[in-house]
């Protein structure tokens, strides 16, 4: 089954290479520039540092520690399939894959716009990871049917959680741009943090709006790229995402743990 991110993306490739709508347009520079950031914040809204404190508990450990097996994943992938046909993109989708692992789509996004991938190569990264991933969801099912389920707890934070989901030169443009979005993600985790009630009936709305932000770049991302390219370089990286979530599992002492059932 396709992921939206690579629906979207193709609809955009083909209607562009279909000549229906234009591979370049104003539109697409000021969606890119101005309404894709708002994304960050808007799914921020559930925030509340404390609660995530209060919560995680060994889930952080897991967490740090997949981290850091999908870092050493990215660069034994790196030496092993380096994409070389990509020339400079090369390094460019390995880290937005990097982070995208570690922390999802939004990363995959930022990083992509922030160092300025190839609108081809990233919707072959999109096609490759959608992939990759039925692969790697396979094979973590097939770990967890290995493991004891645990009792259920039944939490306050949870039962929250469930209310509020029902209801060279460094260019001055640039640079103002990051620190205003920046100090705007800082501003809304300090207040979904202070007033995590308010924002927390406020983050089903924020949810569905970064969500379109996201369809509708995959979209403009798919029609800003050849789909000829993308035929061309999606193996490759294809390879790259496959060796990189190999070594994942295999570094991760979690997954050996799980292995050894």
């Amino acid at each position: 089954m396709m992921s939206a991110a690579l629906v979207s993306t193709l609809v955009g490739q083909a209607a562009s290479n279909l000549g229906i709508i234009p591979f370049e347009a104003p539109a697409y520079f000021v969606f890119m520039q101005y309404l894709l950031p708002l994304a960050i914040p808007l799914l921020l809204f559930r925030a509340d540092l404390q609660r995530v404190i209060r919560s995680t508990g060994t889930l952080l450990l897991a967490f740090l520690l997949g981290s850091v097996s999908t870092i050493v994943g990215t660069l034994v992938a790196f030496l092993m399939v380096p994409m070389r046909s990509l020339g400079p993109d090369n390094w460019k989708i390995a880290s937005a894959f990097m982070v995208s692992y570690i922390g999802g789509s939004v990363n995959y996004i930022a990083i992509s716009e922030a160092l300025g991938v190839s609108p081809s190569v990233v919707a072959a990264g999109v096609a490759a990871d959608n992939a990759v991933c039925t692969i790697y969801y396979l094979v973590l099912f097939g770990l967890a049917s290995k493991i004891a389920p645990e009792a259920s707890k039944s939490t306050n934070d949870v039962e929250m959680n469930l209310d509020s989901n029902m209801g060279g030169k460094i260019p001055v443009l640039q640079t103002a741009t990051a620190l205003a979005i920046s100090f705007l993600i800082s501003i809304v985790v300090i207040l979904a943090t202070l007033f995590p009630k308010q924002f927390g009936n406020l983050a089903p709305a924020g949810d569905m709006l970064a969500l379109v932000l996201m369809q509708v770049f995959f979209a403009v991302v798919g029609a800003s790229g050849s789909l000829l390219s993308v035929i061309n370089t999606a193996p490759s990286i294809f390879l790259f995402a496959l060796v990189q979530v190999s070594v994942h599992l295999d570094f991760d002492p979690w997954t050996r743990k799980a292995i050894s059932f």
